[in-house]
């Protein structure tokens, strides 16, 4: 049997080329692990600096306002008075009340005027100073007119014609329409009904005495003929 022998000089070439391969193989696997946590640490720190994105708020829709009431119109008085003693048919008798029963509680809201049947063309005259707010159909109170004056109106109803316009002033005694039978109505007659304004919501139906300015005016009298 035979043994080779190595020279020293080819061993220790040998150990060098084994040594230089595993240094250069330990050195690139510590490279790529030093990269590798580098990049890792970079993008980490990417993410930690990002501005965080917040959505945005949801847009409010404002709520809607309530449309206030107005104010009624005042229009200044002849002699600071509202009311005159002053009936609003020409001629006739009266033939219901303020307050009486029409029913199971209901009552009578104004007082009803009734016109001779026989005459023709019975003029209505205002009662008070004011201005027309309303001409029109009323339901059952048929052609109806409203005269308003600050906190206070009056309401004719059952006219066969009106002679004024919306927004007219007129004062006691004037003409504004002719006596009819409109709307719910058994005859000729003129209905009045004296309302005030009840702050802030709507107009309140009110007895016709101790109105202001016609503390005296007889709202129940009426001569029966011309």
């Amino acid at each position: 049997m035979q043994v080779e022998i190595v020279a020293p000089r080819k061993f220790a070439l040998v150990a060098l080329a084994f040594f230089l391969t595993t240094l250069i193989t330990l050195t690139i696997s510590r490279w790529w692990a030093i990269g590798t946590a580098r990049a890792s640490a970079a993008s980490f720190a990417g993410q930690q600096d990002a501005t965080p994105t917040i959505a945005p708020l949801p847009t409010m829709t404002p709520l809607p306002t309530a449309t206030p009431t107005p104010v009624p119109l005042l229009i200044p008085a002849a002699g600071g008075k509202i009311f005159a003693c002053r009936v609003p048919a020409e001629f006739g008798v009266v033939t219901s009340k303020y307050g009486e029963p029409r029913g199971d509680n209901v009552v009578h809201r104004g007082i009803d005027y009734a016109c001779p049947r026989d005459l023709k063309d019975v003029r209505v005259l205002s009662p008070m100073n004011g201005h027309v707010s309303f001409v029109g159909d009323l339901g059952d109170l048929g052609n109806a007119i409203i005269i308003e004056n600050g906190g206070w109106r009056v309401i004719l109803g059952h006219l066969a014609f009106w002679g004024v316009s919306e927004g007219q002033d007129v004062k006691p005694g004037d003409v504004v329409g002719i006596c009819g039978s409109t709307g719910n109505s058994s005859g000729p007659h003129v209905h009045m009904e004296i309302q005030v304004w009840n702050d802030p919501w709507y107009w309140q139906t009110v007895p016709p005495q101790n109105l202001p300015g016609a503390e005296a005016c007889e709202w129940e009298s009426l001569k029966q003929l011309p």
